[in-house]
Parts: structure tokens; sequence; C-alpha cells
């Protein structure tokens, strides 16, 4: 076969520069092998007219090589991503790059909706690489033909400030403890790549000191290193996995603002969750917790939305509640709470949804609810809040009332701003409610939803919601 360093000329030796490129990545014995991806691709970049490599500086070659790489490993064809010019900086609707218009070389590379894109180690010498966002595909490969996995390279790519993996059906191998060597990440993005297994997160990730963002919803995630410290991270989202207790390492991430818990199989509601005093959203809906609602919950003085709905607590629910001046949602829905609802409560002047349907309550309607001028849906069903509250659509006690009790033709409700108003009523309809559930109802199969389930449903996904890109 040809040698390889023929035809060489010019300021820097082409087969030496990317030999020397892929040995700090661990592949430089792989140049020398005439047969391999990495080998083909230099002879491409050698010898076609349209890429000659005398005209750029060594970062740029060796950015170029790698962009060859990527096309032998996914296609065959070295030169997919290039465009008829050989320019890699280019976009079409299977991935983007964009370069820095002084030196021409990437800080941004993004991929979506390809299948078939190879994964590989030569991403690491994209070392200008600021966002890396690879997504949405359902078969991602690695050098092999198999199933794709974050490269170990990827620690070389110290500028690199987002990575974004998420929606990859067969990404896999968990989180390598190389990334905790791109010091400058601040958004990290694998949710929803659920054969990615990632087990214990890493404590590697301590490293990373800028890091504000990290979503690991649907990945397998069963927990975190003893010795892991974001203290740093705002946003952590470990919905939808594996978990059967909340890592108590949480306790120290006292910048926290948004926490989802969500859709775990942890089964105590741990008291620390309500020392993160920062908090702006906590959701903890659908796990298994049992115990009770603490009454440090009036520390969450910031929270705008907390869902604890759809666990197994218990007990009464503490005053301190109304110390959540900032609350906009509060969801305890479909639990075993007992008791009153506090009185507390009608001093949230903030709130719009309340929602305490599904649990054992009992007694009257705070009086001062008429005074919560922002509440847009109350929904009280399935409970033992009955103590003949409607009578020919009007509430009896005035004090306590949702329906002016002076009219006797057509309620009117009282606080102007409810457009969503369920609870269960006597024989006898409240006209005031959007929906009125009758005393002798039990709530209904989880197979067959009624309409006002229908609606938890759909206020739920609106809670799951959590796109950081």
């Amino acid at each position: 076969s040809q040698d390889p360093t023929a035809l060489n000329s010019g300021p820097f030796d082409l087969f030496e520069l990317i030999f020397e490129a892929l040995s700090t990545i661990g592949n430089g014995e792989t140049l020398s092998l005439n047969s391999s991806e990495q080998y083909n691709s230099f002879v491409f970049l050698r010898d076609n007219p349209s890429f000659d490599w005398r005209l750029y500086s060594e970062s740029k070659n060796i950015q170029r090589f790698a962009f060859a790489v990527f096309g032998m490993f996914t296609s065959g064809d070295p030169s997919i991503f290039f465009d008829v010019n050989g320019d890699e900086c280019m976009e079409n609707d299977d991935y983007r790059v964009v370069c820095g218009v002084v030196d021409d070389l990437v800080t941004e590379f993004e991929v979506l909706n390809f299948d078939g894109f190879a994964v590989v180690e030569e991403l690491g010498l994209l070392s200008t690489l600021d966002k890396l966002k690879i997504s949405n595909s359902s078969l991602l490969l690695n050098m092999f033909g198999g199933a794709a996995y974050i490269p170990y390279s990827i620690r070389f790519l110290e500028s690199l400030t987002e990575l974004d993996m998420s929606s990859n059906a067969n990404l896999q191998g968990g989180i390598p403890p190389e990334l905790g060597n791109s010091i400058s990440l601040t958004r990290i993005n694998f949710s929803n790549c659920p054969s990615l297994g990632i087990g214990q997160i890493p404590s590697d990730l301590s490293a990373l000191e800028d890091l504000r963002i990290l979503n690991l919803e649907n990945t397998g995630t069963s927990g975190m290193h003893p010795q892991l410290n974001m203290e740093n991270l705002i946003r952590l989202d470990l919905s939808n996995n594996i978990m059967s207790s909340i890592p108590p390492n949480i306790e120290s991430f006292y910048s926290l603002k948004y926490l989802y818990l969500n859709n775990n199989l942890a089964e105590a509601l741990p008291s620390f969750l309500f020392n993160l005093s920062n908090l702006i959203e906590l959701t903890l809906h659908r796990n298994l917790m049992i115990g009770s609602l603490p009454s440090t919950i009036g520390i969450l003085q910031n929270i705008e939305r907390l869902n604890i709905g759809k666990n197994m607590l218990g007990g009464t629910l503490p005053q301190e509640i109304g110390s959540m001046n900032m609350i906009r949602r509060l969801n305890l829905h479909g639990n075993f709470f007992s008791g009153t609802i506090p009185n507390s409560i009608s001093t949230l002047t903030l709130l719009r949804i309340l929602r305490l349907e599904e649990n054992m309550l009992s007694g009257a309607i705070p009086e001062r609810i008429t005074t919560m001028t922002s509440l847009q849906t109350l929904r009280l069903e399935y409970n033992s809040i009955f103590q003949d509250v409607c009578n020919g659509g009007v509430l009896l006690n005035s004090l306590s009332g949702i329906c002016n009790p002076s009219s006797t033709v057509t309620p009117v409700c009282i606080v102007s701003s409810l457009t969503t108003f369920i609870m269960d009523c006597s024989e006898s309809i409240c006209e005031c409610c959007t929906d009125c559930i009758g005393a002798s109802s039990s709530p209904p199969p989880t197979d067959a939803p009624s309409s006002a389930n229908l609606m938890l449903d759909i206020e739920d996904e609106e809670e799951d919601f959590f796109g950081i890109f």
C-alpha cells in the first residue's frame, strides 16, 4: 500500500499532526492501519483537491479530519459532513455545525434525528467546541457498529459548556468518570435515554463547579455516590428513575431552585428537602412515600410549585403551609391526609391551583377562602367534606361560602377567579361547582378515569415538562 506520509509538504507534516492528535485521545495506533477509518479519512483529507490541507492551520486540519472520521464510521463516506466546497461549517436537516468567524473553528455541533450517526472518540478532537447536542436518535452507533456510549475523549473538551445527548434510545454505558474533566460544563442533559443505565451518579461530577443544570430523567439512575457534591447546581431532574430513596447528598445542594424526583420508588419523605430554602419548584408525585408533611414545610418561602400528589402520605396538614407565601400551585392529591384543611391556606394570596382531592379530609372549607382572589382551581372531591355545603346551588355558610347565598336563582361565585371547582356534594347539585361528585361515589378506577381525573393527568403532564436547552 501507499506510504501514508507520501505527498506531505508544507509548514507541518499532516500525518504527524493527525497522529499526534489521535495519540492524545488514545487512538494514535489506528492511523497506521491502512484499512482503518482513520487512515482512509487521512487519505481523503490529503488527496482530495477540494480539501487542500496546505491552506489551513493545524487546528483546522485536525477539525476537518475529525468530521471525515465521523462520515467514515457513519456511512463509509468521509465527505458526508462537508459541502461541495469542502466546508464542514454548514447545516441541513440532520445536523448543524457552527464555526467561529475569525478562526473558522467549530463552536457548536448539533446532530438531530440522524439514525445511524456514529459517536466516536474523535469527538475529543474538537477542542474549541462550546455546545454539543446529539439527540432524538433511535439508533446511535459506536465505532464497532454497536450501541453508542458517551465517549471517554469528552474529557479533552475543556471549552464545552453545554452537553445534550438526550432522547437516544440505545445510548448505553453510564456516565464516564472522565466527564468530570470537562470543567467548563454548565448544562448536562441525558434525559430519556432509558438504556444508559447510570446507576449511581459518579462523584467525579463534583469537579464541575460551574454546573447549573443536570437532567438525568429516565436514565436508569438508582442513586448518587456518597461523596458527590454539587452545591452550585440550580436545576436537577431525577424523575422517572429507579431510586428507592431520595439521595441524602441533595441536602447539601444549597443552590437548588428546581428539583424533580417524581415517578421513582422512593419509600420515605425526607424532611431535609424542606430545608432547601431556595427551591422554586419541587415535584415528588407518584412515588411510594409514607410519612407526613413536616412543620418545616414553612421554610419553603420561595416555593411556587409543590407537587407531592399520588403518594401514601398521611397525618394532618400542618398550619405552616400558610408560610409558603410565593406558592402558586399546591398539589397534595391522592394521599391519605386527614383532619381539616388548615385555615392558613387562605392566606396564600398568590395560590392559583389547590388540589386536595382523593384524601381523607373532613370538616369545613376555610372561612377566608373567599379572599383568595388568585384561586382558579379548587379540587376537593373524594374526601369527607360534605356537611350539606351545597343546597340548590348556594353554599349555606356565607363566611366560608363559594357562592353568594343571596342569589336564589343563579348562584354567583364570590371567588370570581375560580374557573374549576370540584367537590363532594350531597344529593343536590351545587351549580357553582364545575363538577359535583355524589356523596356515595368512590374514586374511579385508574383504567376508567372520570373527566375530572383526565384533567388531573393533563395537569400532571404539564408539571413534568422539563426542557433545559
